[in-house]
């Protein structure tokens, strides 16, 4: 097998997850959704 991206994305035990596309905020915080 060979990709060029590959994408995790995790969730908790009661099964929350965040999501795709998150607001930007002033401080940069919470950016990395998706890694």
């Amino acid at each position: 097998l060979s990709a060029k991206e590959i994408a995790v994305r995790a969730w908790d035990e009661t099964l929350n997850t965040q999501p795709e596309k998150l607001i930007w905020n002033l401080m940069g915080m919470m950016n990395n959704c998706w890694f």
